[in-house]
């Protein structure tokens, strides 16, 4: 428990490219979901594909490793004009996966 950071990501391509990048570490699993451990107090964990994955799976690292950050680490680009590859898209806000869900309860 107690992590500096969690990467995540969901397809096994993005999880391929981030296990270079950190040099193949062995991979290991927890349920549905297969991570590995970085050499600098981190873990990069890949769920699946979706909005309702990507917020099970930051829950349910939140809960196992209590983070101080959580990255979601994806290779979209193509679905926005104007990003290329290597461009970071830093958020600057948090938007409910379920907007239904967040506007019930919402207070009036």
């Amino acid at each position: 428990m107690g992590r500096s950071h969690v990467i995540q990501c969901a397809t096994p391509l993005e999880f391929e490219a981030l296990a270079q990048a950190f040099g193949s570490p062995p991979v290991l699993a927890a349920g549905r979901r297969k991570y590995f451990e970085t050499a600098r107090d981190g873990i990069v964990v890949r769920g699946s594909v979706g909005k309702v994955w990507a917020a099970a799976t930051a829950e349910f690292v939140i809960h196992h490793w209590e983070p101080r950050l959580v990255v979601d680490f994806g290779a979209a680009g193509a679905l926005a004009e104007g990003l290329g590859v290597g461009d970071l898209v830093w958020a600057e806000k948090v938007v409910e996966h379920d907007i239904q869900a967040a506007q019930a309860m919402s207070p009036t």
